[in-house]
């Protein structure tokens, strides 16, 4: 195992991912904590809410400046995470990371290798999605909303158990539901918004149930922080979905060795 001073570099190259892609809060800071430093599974996954709201958070503001938010869109997937979200945290307060922890454990593997798929084969996807969307489009768009209401319920949960969620398996369902209404930057800056109040919220409760690591969650931001920023000043300019391909093979990579591990 890395000792933690090495951390900041390490999250310097994931806040550049989600500067570039939206993603990298959950599905590689998480396994990146647990396989390359070796730390407790509930303190990475409680840091990591913290310190992704704060890297997700500097990403929101541009975004929003940038004209890209949907909020009618964002208002449906808030609606579903504010119901799955309090569930969540009573499943937390009644032991789940201690009594379930190679459950919790194995589910953040499968739920990384789920992201990495989603990245790779998000255009066949949303091809698929936009034919069914023209072809019949009255039926498609009679259950958007609540499938829209479903996601958000779902990735709340998935964020709040695991960190793990809301960027790439979050981009999948909307290219999925939105196929015509999600360009390729739009995507990203909602998948951000709609991350960001998710793991702001959860972090706060995993604060004060103590299990964030504060001294890490310094040592992550000091790394993130400025890897957004970079990231964000290269969004225009570099092919996000090349990045998301490379990424996408690599998450697919990492959760073959947190299932091995």
């Amino acid at each position: 195992m890395l000792p933690a001073e090495l951390i900041p570099v390490f999250s310097l190259g994931v806040g550049l991912l989600i500067g570039l892609t939206g993603v990298g809060g959950g599905a590689v800071l998480t396994p990146m904590l647990l396989i390359v430093f070796g730390l407790p599974l509930q303190t990475a996954v409680a840091t990591d809410l913290l310190a992704a709201s704060a890297a997700k958070g500097v990403a929101s503001f541009a975004h929003i400046r940038s004209g890209q938010a949907d909020w009618g869109v964002l208002k449906l997937l808030w609606l579903g995470a504010l119901v799955a979200v309090p569930l969540a945290f009573l499943a937390i307060r009644g032991g789940l990371f201690v009594d379930y922890e190679p459950l919790i454990f194995n589910t953040i593997a499968v739920l990384v290798g789920l992201s990495g798929l989603s990245l790779l084969f998000a255009r066949p996807l949303q091809a698929q999605s936009t034919s069914l969307r023209v072809g019949h489009p009255e039926e498609f768009k009679r259950h958007q909303r609540l499938l829209t209401v479903l996601s958000g319920g779902l990735l709340g949960s998935l964020v709040t158990l695991t960190s793990i969620g809301a960027g790439s398996i979050g981009a999948m369902l909307l290219r999925l539901i939105y196929p015509l209404r999600m360009t390729p930057k739009k995507l990203i800056a909602n998948d951000v918004l709609l991350s960001t109040p998710i793991s702001l919220i959860s972090g706060l409760v995993m604060l004060a149930l103590g299990l964030v690591d504060l001294t890490l969650l310094g040592l992550l931001l000091f790394g993130l922080i400025p890897g957004v920023m970079l990231g964000l000043a290269l969004f225009n300019r570099a092919s996000s979905e090349l990045v998301k391909q490379l990424l996408g093979t690599m998450l697919v990579l990492t959760a073959l060795m947190l299932i091995f591990k």
